[in-house]
């Protein structure tokens, strides 16, 4: 599943580690987290056009990047 395979690029990304992990400042991790997730749908994009198509609606992106969030902060939501 596509949506399995970005979150576990997420967590595996070394920006995520570094800047998302334990860091106190929600806001700030928030932001490199949705940096880290538009890195990672980009770098996708090569693989399949109709996720990066999608992506670039709006209310898509914010909706997406919501999801991985949360699979992310649930990891039985994440089977491998």
């Amino acid at each position: 599943m596509k949506l399995t395979a970005i979150v576990n690029a997420v967590k595996q990304d070394n920006d995520y580690v570094t800047l998302i992990v334990g860091n106190p400042d929600k806001q700030a991790a928030e932001e490199a987290l949705d940096k880290i997730i538009d890195r990672i749908v980009c770098r996708q994009r090569q693989k399949d056009m109709s996720l990066y198509k999608e992506y670039m609606n709006e209310d898509f992106k914010i909706n997406f990047r919501s999801l991985v969030t949360r699979m992310i902060e649930t990891p039985s939501l994440v089977t491998r």
